[in-house]
């Protein structure tokens, strides 16, 4: 198996697969190098005295030093690798630039009148790399694979690429390209004997793959072998369409190619545009589906969420109902009937357990509370929503509400309303709606106060 290790790109694995940017490591046992050109991963301090000059960042006299070093170095070390035939992969970012102090003075004025300047210079994150490559920034996500070559890597990483940059280095053989196809994002460059693949920035949410302690979970030990996996493919493809020596760009004009190429890259670039299509309106499904899944809320949420859930769900019944928040009383559902009828509503859920008499005593706090205001000429009835042993799938609860619960309510005429059959009910007319079968639920609630309500059977 190839041996591959990241400069400044992490593998979530347990392998000693990484290299700073910022050190004097070694290439020569590695046969697959991934760079990540940043300075924001690198240890290098500004001058403290002037820490910028130009607009950019200016390294202290120490860090100077050391960067010079380190550049020196991984040019060397990168210049020796390519020349024993090893692929280098080069995930392009932006070009950052900084300056640092070359350690040289100058000279002016004499005796308490002279003057001493130290002279800097700049410095970009591509002067790590022995040869040219002219970066410019351009951000965006749509990238189109071009060659069939890199097919199978960029559809198992599509999701995490981006670019954040292009390319127009003369001699790369684009592999990828923007959306209008006006700009390089990745590609082939041959080097001296090896091989160096530019590929767009890679963008990996590091923490859904680690532990509370930092460590790798199994997930991201699993997800680090496939990518790595993915790398040996990608390299495999490449040199072995590199070894076909490749045509030069011009022979990809359209003067060039047989009609029936073109008729190809035709129905090629048409379902590129299909699959852009597809994806689009998948994207504006996915933003719907949370709205329509509010209702969903009913079966096994609690807190605000099933507040909501239970409003849209009165509406659905013909209710008008809304939250209300005076700054003083703050109360679950403010509800009124087309039949004028006003309630007050009081949500609860209970991971496993029963609806107990302290949401019930709240909810009649706030029905005396809500009496008392000046606006309110008549007391409302109120309703309890009770989402009990949320955690367990509906036809398998065993609890509903406390037996005290049940006592006050029928005491105070409370109705106990069990959010899994509201859920159904209002399923049942969003998809069939019938404004009699509103009115006999409305009814129902109303006239079975007092008691758990049992909603008509569906017409």
């Amino acid at each position: 198996m190839e041996s591959i290790v990241g400069i400044n790109f992490t593998f979530p694995t347990n392998d000693d697969d990484f290299l700073k940017l910022d050190s004097f490591g070694s290439l020569s046992e590695i046969d697959i190098a991934i760079i990540l050109l940043s300075f924001s991963d690198c240890n290098y301090d500004q001058d403290s005295s002037t820490p910028s000059y130009n607009g950019k960042k200016l390294l202290n006299h120490t860090s100077s030093t050391e960067l010079s070093e380190h550049i020196d170095h991984w040019k060397r070390e990168i210049s020796n690798y390519l020349q024993n035939g090893k692929t280098l992969i080069v995930l392009l970012t932006q070009q950052e630039n900084l300056y640092f102090h070359t350690g040289k003075k100058e000279y002016s004025g004499t005796g308490r009148n002279q003057r001493v300047t130290n002279i800097v210079n700049s410095v970009n994150n591509y002067d790590f790399l022995p040869f040219q490559l002219s970066v410019y920034p351009s951000e965006g996500h749509t990238i189109l694979a071009t060659n069939s070559v890199v097919n199978s890597f960029y559809m198992e990483n599509k999701n995490i690429l981006r670019y954040e940059a292009y390319t127009t280095a003369k001699e790369i053989i684009p592999y990828f390209l923007s959306k209008n196809k006006d700009k390089i994002l990745g590609g082939y460059l041959k080097i001296l004997n090896g091989d160096v693949i530019v590929l767009p920035q890679i963008e990996i949410d590091y923490e859904l793959f680690q532990k509370q302690n930092g460590d790798w979970n199994v997930k991201g030990l699993r997800y680090g072998a496939k990518l790595k996996e993915q790398f040996y493919e990608l390299n495999k493809n490449i040199k072995s369409f590199a070894e076909n020596n490749p045509p030069p760009s011009w022979a990809n004009y359209d003067q060039y190619e047989l009609n029936s190429a073109l008729e190809i890259k035709r129905e090629i670039a048409n379902l590129n545009q299909t699959i852009e299509k597809s994806i689009k309106q998948k994207e504006e499904l996915q933003n719907l589906l949370p709205q329509e899944q509010i209702l969903k809320n009913l079966l096994f949420e609690s807190g605000k969420p099933l507040e909501l859930a239970v409003i849209l769900a009165l509406q659905t019944l013909g209710y008008s109902a809304e939250n209300y928040n005076d700054g003083k009383l703050e109360l679950d559902q403010v509800i009124l009937s087309p039949e004028g009828i006003r309630y007050i509503g009081e949500c609860e859920g209970k991971d496993n357990k029963a609806i107990d008499i302290s949401k019930f005593r709240q909810l009649i706090d706030n029905l005396n509370e809500d009496y008392e205001r000046e606006d309110v000429d008549e007391k409302a009835f109120g309703l309890l929503f009770g989402n009990a042993q949320r955690l367990v799938e509906p036809q398998n609860r065993e609890l509903d509400f406390t037996t005290k619960c049940i006592n006050g309510a029928k005491r105070e005429r409370i109705g106990l309303i069990k959010t899994s059959d509201l859920y159904f009910v209002a399923k049942y007319l969003i998809e069939n709606p019938n404004e009699d079968f509103k009115k006999k639920c409305r009814v129902e609630i109303h006239n079975q106060l007092g008691g758990i309500i049992v909603f008509p059977k569906f017409e």
